[in-house]
């Protein structure tokens, strides 16, 4: 009996320390770090073309001629530091204001973006004229918002005040959507 204690003792130290030595050869992945992505931020920088529709308030030496106005837009944005956007913009539209005519924007602009969303001032010079002649130039400032809603497509909120000098001057609030590239 005195046999068998001993054997039973060595038993359980032998697979006691056997199974200490298994136990220490098993091999743990390590754990990996969870990767956070950051959102990579909107860019105005590019070109941009779209169309645009409003409303043209015209007042001429006292006369009020008004009507809606539809075009097209198109330019190109620069960066600045930071989040300072500047840019050119032109359009070339119909409206019933002056009668039946065109009416040509042509601005530099200044913005700032925060993300998807580019606040901006404009000034420049303005063309009105029928036909395919411009008889009247004066000279424009305003204010606008684009928002995009996807990667590459925007909507366009802008007013411009313009003035061609003897007391002729109009103000000119237009929607748009446009593509940036």
């Amino acid at each position: 009996m005195k046999n068998f204690w001993k054997s039973l003792v060595l038993a359980t130290g032998v697979l006691a320390f056997a199974g200490t030595a298994m136990a220490a050869d098993i091999v743990r992945p390590p754990v990996a770090k969870q990767v956070i992505v950051a959102p990579r931020a909107y860019s105005w920088v590019g070109h941009y073309i779209g169309i645009q529709g409003g409303w043209d308030w015209n007042d001429a030496a006292g006369t009020s001629d008004s009507g809606g106005i539809f075009g097209v837009f198109g330019g190109w944005n620069f960066s600045h530091v930071g989040n300072s956007i500047w840019g050119l913009d032109a359009s070339i539209n119909w409206t019933g204001g002056f009668g039946s005519t065109w009416k040509s924007f042509i601005r530099g602009r200044w913005g700032h973006a925060i993300d998807r969303t580019l606040i901006y001032v404009s000034a420049g010079g303005v063309g009105v004229g029928g036909g395919t002649a411009i008889s009247n130039w004066g000279w424009t400032v305003g204010v606008g918002v684009d928002q995009a809603f996807s990667d590459r497509h925007f909507l366009r909120l802008d007013y411009a005040y313009q003035n061609f000098g003897s007391s002729q001057t109009a103000n000119t609030f237009m929607v748009g959507l446009g593509m940036h590239f």
